[in-house]
């Protein structure tokens, strides 16, 4: 289960069925801080939020790579969820490059382990994902859309966040979507998160929308949808 959150707050229903898609309370919890602007903030945030369902632990992964490489991969494949917190997802692009462990994710997701991220480590999931550089806030342009490689845990999809509240986003996707090999993007509201069960089954989860932007036979011509709970 890949489960995609547009951002803060965490929607408590939403982490619900993240644990429970984990294993309930048997579920193991790793925790990716590697983005974020404050790693003791984030980290006591996430704690808190996931403690209440009480799984069987929740670790924080080691900040120190790829000098703690050995120990990150032995949180990782004893993990049912890994999750991803916000910030600046190429902070955490960056060390899974510098550690060399995208190819261990991508297998232990290809294993069952339910992968989840909010904003930041939301943008991170897709074959390719948007850097959170600026420059596309008054233009549909796609010389000013910066993109790099993802986690790649899913492909032909972009994904972006805090959509619908940050109207600019709407600029970055079209600009992107002119000329990219993805034939859609999808962007998450803030509380609400899109859940993809075994590559097929997609329904939106939390507290917001998310729309689709699916390109045509016809260029620069999209089939958008807006999509609540249920």
């Amino acid at each position: 289960v890949l489960v995609v959150m547009g951002g803060a707050p965490y929607h408590e229903p939403t982490l619900s069925k993240i644990i429970q898609w984990g294993g309930g309370k048997k579920a193991k919890v790793l925790v990716v801080a590697w983005g974020s602007f404050d790693v003791e903030d984030s980290w006591d945030y996430t704690q808190d939020v996931f403690s209440e369902f009480e799984p069987t632990w929740i670790k924080l992964a080691p900040m120190d790579m790829p000098r703690e490489k050995r120990k990150f991969l032995k949180l990782l494949n004893e993990a049912t969820v890994v999750f991803f917190t916000g910030g600046r997802q190429y902070g955490h692009i960056e060390v899974v490059e510098e550690a060399g462990v995208r190819q261990a994710l991508q297998k232990r997701y290809q294993e069952g382990a339910v992968f989840a991220g909010s904003s930041a480590g939301a943008a991170i999931m897709s074959e390719n994902m948007f850097t959170g550089a600026r420059g596309f806030e008054t233009t549909i342009d796609p010389e000013q859309v910066e993109v790099c490689k993802g986690l790649g845990l899913v492909s032909n999809v972009i994904f972006d966040q805090h959509f619908i509240t940050r109207s600019e986003r709407y600029n970055r996707m079209y600009s992107y979507l002119t000329t990219s090999q993805e034939r859609m993007g999808v962007g998450v509201e803030s509380e609400a998160a899109v859940a993809i069960e075994d590559g097929k089954h997609v329904e939106v989860i939390g507290n917001g929308k998310a729309m689709t932007f699916i390109k045509t036979q016809r260029p620069q011509q999209y089939i958008v949808s807006i999509f609540e709970p249920g």
